[in-house]
Parts: C-alpha cells; structure tokens; sequence
C-alpha cells in the first residue's frame, strides 16, 4: 500500500514451501531471492504457524514487519512533527511517496476571512497528503471546520433521504467530531465535521490541545478509508434500507457504527495525546454503560405500564449501539497502542464490566473486532456474525431478542427485575 503501482519492477508469490511465482516487468532485471524468507517476513504483519521448532521461525519473527512498520512510523512521525513544534521526526523517516491529487472541500463556517482561515487550510492539506500513503482517501468528501459544529452536522446537504437508511446518523467520533456518509454523483463519501476550536488547535501553539485534534482528525480520515473498504467488499450496503422484518439487518444497525468505531480508534491511536484520548474513552465508556442502562430500565417501566413493543425495541436497540461504540471506541484505541488486554478488573473501566457481569463478553468481543479487521474482505454474512453482541449486552439488562420463526422480524421479551433475596 505504500508503493505507487508504477514503481513496481517485480512481484514475487510463494505457491508452495519450494517454488516461487516471479513477474519481473520488462526492462527490470530479475530480483535477487536469497533472502527473500526475510525479505517476505520483513514486509508481512504475521507468520503463519508452523508445526516445526526449527531456529529459522524464530529467526524470521525477530524480521516481522521491519520495512513496512518501518515506513508507516515514517509517516505517524513526519505528521507529528508537523503539528508540535517540539516533536522531532525519527531518523531515516524520509518523505512518503507521492500520490496523485485528492479532490475534496475544504468548509470554513464562521471562522473568520479567506485570509484568516488560510494558515489552517494549508496545513490541514498539507497533513492530508502526508497521511494519503496509510489511507485510502478516495472517497473523503470533504472536512468542515465549523463555529457552530451541531448547526454544520444537522444543516448539512447529504444527497439521500436520511430517515430511509441507518446512515443517516453521523458517526460521533467525539464530542465536537463527527463524520457523515454522503452521496455525490451516485458515489458514497464521508464528510468530516470539526468544531472549530479543533482547528484553532491545529495551527496553535500549546501542543496537547494540537495532539488531540491531529489525532481525531486522523480518525476521521480513518473512516473514509473504512468506507472505500466496505464498498469495495458490498457495494451499496451501508445505504440499503433495513426492512422490519429483516432479523439480521435490523440487529446490524446497534453493531455497524461499532465496528467502524474500532477500526478509526485504532488507526488513529499512535497520532498524539494517546493517554488522554485512553482516559476519555474510557469516561465515556463508563458513561454509556450508565446511561444505556438506565434508559433500558426507563423503557422496561414504561413498557410494563402500556405494552408498546416497537418503542422497546426501538429504545433497547439504541441503546446496545451506544454501548457497543463505546466499548469497540476504547478497544481499538488500546489495540492501536499494541495493548492487547482490556483493562485490569481493578481499574474503574474494568470495574464498570464486572458489575455488568460483562468481563468476558468485553474480552471476546474485543477479539471478534480484531478478527473481522483481519480479513482481506467480507461477506454479509461477516457483519451479521457480530448481531451476537448486541443481543449479549440487552440480556445483562434483561432484554432477550430472537428471530421470529415465522420470518416476520425479530421477537423481543423484558424480563422483569429479580427482587433482592
């Protein structure tokens, strides 16, 4: 992903353990395979088992991924550099590759004139092209810098009825940060939304407050890429209605933003104010919890008083997304760090699982996001494998949802409170 198609002079694909498939473009010489274990280990994120104690294995895992983490270090430390003044760039770094131009909007709602607004769309460019080699930018959209940032998210043209589709929702990346899905010319693109003082940060000099929007900037940039990888895997599938009787679908839309929420947490972790952004995403899982639950608690009262099963549903059902965003949000975050354990059962996030009784849904959960994100593409089959969570965190309330037999949707039942004994 790092390497214009262009410079490409050979490709080299291992059939078996003994023979080599070589495309050598014309005019190039052969290349040279007499390290080439080293060489594939050198620019490959994992091993593949082997059954064979044999030193060279281990040898090879001292390799994983040298050149091609190599150059993404590279990348994360040109960025920094360019946002803290007092960040220096790793030795050897170099500049990335080039890549073609992105054509994408630039908004600036009440920030001031043409001239005052230059300093911040230079450098916000400037860090959209330094960042291009990790993302695929294609369908970014645009990023709005907005005073008013609730106003900029509401007002904004999407280009599709927004109540015919779960998109219509923006993806909260933060408070003040948020992306939305639009549609172009019959193109699917994401539009990043800041606040403004996010921008100010960008170009301004306390450096905690410059890390903390390059980071949520990069998580937004993150969900473009995301979206380019869904379309290419299910073109159109985010922005298909969800019928009432589809089971599967309708589970899907308390899980999607999750597994989004993941994937930009993780990508974006390394860009700054990693510590703080850990600490606030675990406030807000914290919060989610205590809020989800209480709603549910709320809609089950009001639910026994006057059976009205659609506003269950439809309450419960917000609130499992709230938790699962929340929790895959800190999950990713701490995978991108390289901290592959949740939280000790000691500390306040942990502790807010174990009194959900939550501690290892959290750990399996956490390890089905980083398998779905593992996989080259996907099938609908793929997203609706992770419906199981969300039916995981309304049973520790109480809710129990099922497919109806008769195919007309999904049943839902709100066991009543347990009295103390």
């Amino acid at each position: 992903m790092m390497t214009k198609t262009k410079l490409v002079s050979a490709v080299v694909m291992p059939l078996t353990s003994e023979k080599l498939l070589v495309g050598v473009r014309p005019g190039h010489a052969a290349p040279d395979l007499a390290n080439f274990n080293h060489d594939a280990a050198s620019c490959s994120e994992e091993l593949f088992i082997t059954a064979s104690p044999a030193p060279i294995f281990a040898e090879l895992g001292v390799s994983m991924g040298a050149r091609w983490t190599g150059q993404i270090d590279a990348v994360i430390q040109n960025v920094l550099k360019d946002v803290l003044p007092n960040k220096t760039s790793s030795e050897g770094g170099g500049e990335p590759l080039p890549l073609p131009p992105l054509s994408y909007q630039m908004s600036f709602i009440s920030l001031g004139t043409e001239e005052e607004v230059a300093p911040l769309s230079e450098k916000t460019q400037r860090l959209v092209g330094q960042l291009r080699p990790l993302f695929d930018l294609d369908r970014l959209d645009g990023i709005t810098f907005a005073a008013g940032f609730q106003s900029a998210l509401s007002e904004m043209e999407r280009g599709f009825d927004v109540n015919t589709t779960p998109e219509g929702i923006p993806d909260h990346i933060a408070q003040g940060v948020a992306t939305a899905l639009v549609v172009r010319e019959g193109a699917t693109k994401v539009r990043i939304v800041l606040n403004a003082a996010y921008g100010l940060s960008l170009v301004g000099e306390e450096q905690q407050d410059a890390e903390v929007a390059l980071h949520l900037l990069v998580a937004g940039l993150a969900q473009a890429s995301t979206l380019s990888q869904i379309e290419k895997a299910l073109p159109g599938f985010l922005m298909e209605p969800v019928m009432i009787n589809d089971h599967d679908g309708v589970l899907h839309c308390a899980v999607r933003k999750a597994l989004r929420a993941y994937r930009y947490a993780r990508d974006s972790a390394e860009f700054g104010a990693d510590d703080l952004v850990e600490q606030e995403f675990s406030k807000y899982l914290i919060c989610s919890f205590d809020t989800a639950y209480t709603n549910i608690a709320k809609a089950k009262e009001e639910h026994a008083a006057n059976e009205n099963f659609p506003e269950l549903f439809e309450a419960t059902l917000g609130a499992a997304s709230d938790i699962l965003i929340s929790a895959a949000r800190l999950v990713g975050h701490r995978h991108g760090m390289g901290k592959m354990e949740f939280p000790a059962p000691e500390t306040e996030v942990g502790a807010a699982m174990g009194l959900r009784q939550l501690t290892s849904w959290i750990e399996v959960f956490s390890k089905d996001l980083q398998h779905f994100w593992q996989k080259e593409t996907w099938t609908r089959g793929d997203f609706y494998d992770l419906n199981i969570h969300a039916e995981r965190v309304l049973c520790a309330s109480g809710i129990i949802l099922w497919r109806d037999p008769n195919t007309q949707g999904t049943m839902i039942m709100a066991v009543p409170p347990q009295p103390p004994t």
